[in-house]
């Protein structure tokens, strides 16, 4: 059988999409829906490359010094949730983060996690990539107003930092 390298969609052909993100800061405020328009990211070569487009979150990790962004410290992660109470829940997620050790720890991870800055958990439909555009859906709210999915939500982290 014969393999063949995945060609990315060109940049030519990225129509940005506007997806609900659910931003857990690391000032401590609340957690909150955020809605994000995406940007295309097969060029950067970072580990989100695969999904070709990410939801641009350059505003809330600025460095600490004016003027720089953080950008090109983003990492990620899926967690892939199913079987909740509550379906609406079910899905894959990716986590977003930047890493950078001059910013603030998040509360929301514990301590020993390392996790530092702004977290940004978006919805995906499939667990595609590689030959085609993510196709993102908006967090559902359920994450925050549902005890079902609060619970759903701390145990998402949790894999995220184990």
């Amino acid at each position: 059988m014969k393999r063949t390298r995945a060609v990315p969609p060109p940049a030519a052909a990225f129509v940005p999409t506007s997806v609900r993100c659910l931003r857990l800061p690391a000032d401590g405020t609340k957690p909150q829906f955020v809605q994000r328009e995406t940007v295309y990211v097969n060029a950067d070569k970072l580990a989100d490359c695969f999904l070709y487009h990410v939801p641009d979150m350059r505003m809330f990790w600025n460095a600490p010094e004016p003027g720089q962004s953080l950008w090109h410290l983003r990492t990620l992660r899926r967690v892939d949730v199913t079987g909740q109470p509550n379906a609406t829940v079910d899905g894959h997620y990716y986590f977003f983060r930047c890493c950078h050790e001059q910013l603030p720890r998040n509360p929301y991870f514990p301590k020993t996690s390392g996790v530092k800055g702004d977290v940004f958990v978006v919805k995906a439909a499939t667990a595609g990539g590689w030959t085609e555009h993510a196709d993102y859906v908006d967090v559902p709210v359920d994450l925050l107003e549902d005890k079902n999915g609060r619970i759903s939500l701390k145990l998402m982290m949790t894999a995220l930092t184990s």
